[in-house]
């Protein structure tokens, strides 16, 4: 019977404080273990938008990126420890930052949540001045079988239920003018499906759904 593992809280935190650290440069790094590190980050970074992941291999990077930072039973299958097994990200972590001597249990407790965050708000700042084709506003919008007009107009914006309209201020900013569109998309919904929404927090969903589409591609 294998004995349990008694784990060393005190090394556990120390180890988490050094990876999570892991954007710093240490010269006594391993350069290979320092590359596939990077490499994780940056493909969560740069390979979010659908633009960016057009080849299998990308998807294929992508989703190994996610399963690396989140998945902690994630195993890279090419490359292995000493003991011929599969490395997990916090092993290749731990290995790269010399605390290889925790047991495995110590290294998988270690809390990846600030390098997590770190990579989200990288991501977040790449791409908030990222050029991308989000969606054409349309003529008309249809809905539950009616079909609204859709004109561009210099008063604010509004929707005339009588003569089936919605009046969308003009507007040169592409993310102004789409949230304005988007919000009054949301104002018919739930006017039609009889949803009380404030109209503060309808302007919240247009612009978290703005961002949707924007980084999703979901209408090409």
């Amino acid at each position: 019977m294998k004995p349990s593992v008694v784990l060393d809280e005190e090394k556990v935190a120390a180890a988490t404080r050094r990876i999570n650290d892991c954007r710093d440069t240490h010269d006594d790094w391993q350069s290979l273990l320092k590359a596939i590190i990077s490499q994780i980050q940056d493909d969560f970074i740069r390979l979010q938008h659908p633009s960016r992941r057009n080849q299998v291999y990308l998807k294929e990077a992508f989703c190994s990126a996610i399963a690396a930072l989140w998945d902690t039973d994630f195993k890279f299958a090419e490359l292995k420890g000493e003991d011929g097994d599969d490395l997990s990200f916090r092993e290749i972590l731990a290995a790269r930052f010399g605390i290889e001597n925790l047991d495995k249990e110590e290294i998988h407790k270690i809390d990846l949540g600030p390098l997590q965050e770190g990579c989200i708000k990288e991501a977040k700042e790449y791409w908030l001045d990222k050029t991308l084709q989000i969606v054409t506003v349309p003529d008309f919008l249809i809905f539950d079988g009616r079909a609204f007009s859709v004109w561009r107009t210099d008063e604010e914006s509004h929707i005339d239920y009588n003569e089936m309209i919605l009046h969308v201020e003009d507007s040169k900013d592409e993310k102004e003018f789409g949230e304005s569109f988007l919000k009054l998309v949301i104002e018919i919904i739930s006017y039609y499906r009889d949803i009380k929404i404030k109209s503060d927090t309808i302007e919240l969903m247009a612009n978290g759904l703005w961002e949707v589409l924007r980084m999703n591609a979901c209408f090409r």
